[in-house]
Formats: C-alpha cells, structure tokens, sequence
C-alpha cells in the first residue's frame, strides 16, 4: 500500500444507481457532484453546454484531458490524494462508478453508480479519496478536467481489477468481467 491511501481499503456498504441527482440525499457521495448537461436541439443538429458549470467550492481546473477507450474495457479503479476530476462523456456510452473509501466521511463504503453517454449528457465531479473508474459500454470518448496542471503518477493509486484491494472493495456489478 503506497500513502495515497492511508488507510486499509475495505468493502463498499451499499450501491446506489444514481437516475436523478437532485433527489438522492444522502446516497449521493459526499462531495460528488452530478450536472445533468443542457442539450439544445434544431433540425440541424444540437449541442451541449458543457462549460456551463456552477462553480464547484475548491475545485479549480487546470488541465483537460481527452480520452478513448474500447467497448468492453472497465479502467478501475483509481484514486487521488491531491486531485479531483471532472468528468464528462463525450462520445458512446460509460457507467461510471465511485466508491468513498474516505474513512472520516459519512458516506463511507457507499458506491454510487452514473450511466453518462451523449443521449444522458452528465458531468461528473470527483472529489480526491474517492475511488473511481468506468467500464466502457460502447467505444467511449472521456473528456476529464484535473485539478493540477499535468499528471502526476506519485498521486494516484490504481486498484486494478482482479487486484486484492479490487475484489476488497466488492463492487461486482460489471457488465464484463476481466478487462
């Protein structure tokens, strides 16, 4: 164990699909923050309006990050000690799954689940001590804003699947197994 975690990863206590953010209360992890994003349709098309955020207390981006990844690949899990993410599906269709592994939080052990795609355009926001990943339901195109202005390996620890830490947390509601 490196001292990104610094403290023994134990097994999430409930899992919560999130449908619609505003009206979960206390499933929601504290901290998360989910914004359904606007989407403006003609019949020439339509857009999101992705940078159109509230601002969120103590979180200042300072890098964006573009990513692909692979029909049937799950990239979990993951956490920062010093980084909170932004994400934001661009492209294709993701579940998104977050595990408070924050000792001295009150949603300690609760796993939150957020399907996000073009046809549910969603950013979500990942505070530092919160174990995240996704498993790619279609080939996804992830956009990402950071907290730091590069990225700094000394800072995540990675919770690969297959992993004694993974099958500690317990989430087994993937629809792959092994990737």
């Amino acid at each position: 164990m490196n001292d990104i975690v610094e403290h023994e990863i134990t097994g999430m206590r409930k899992n919560v699909i999130i449908y619609h953010p505003e009206n979960m209360g206390e499933n929601l992890i504290k901290g998360v923050k989910i914004f359904p994003m606007r989407k403006n349709l003609d019949d020439r098309g339509w857009n999101n309006e992705v940078w159109h955020l509230p601002d969120i207390e103590g979180f200042s981006p300072q890098m964006f990050t573009d990513t692909f990844t692979n029909a049937g690949t799950i990239k979990a899990f993951h956490i920062h000690k010093g980084q909170d993410d932004l994400f934001y599906v661009m492209e294709g269709h993701a579940k998104i799954v977050l595990v408070d592994l924050r000792p001295d939080s009150p949603t300690f052990g609760v796993a939150n689940t957020i399907n996000c795609s073009r046809d549910w355009p969603r950013a979500v926001f990942i505070p530092r001590g919160v174990a995240h990943g996704y498993e790619a339901i279609t080939d996804v195109r992830l956009a990402y804003l950071i907290s730091r202005d590069h990225y700094e390996p000394s800072d995540e620890k990675k919770i690969p699947p297959g992993s004694e830490d993974f099958k500690k947390i317990g989430y087994n509601d993937w629809g792959i197994k092994h990737r």
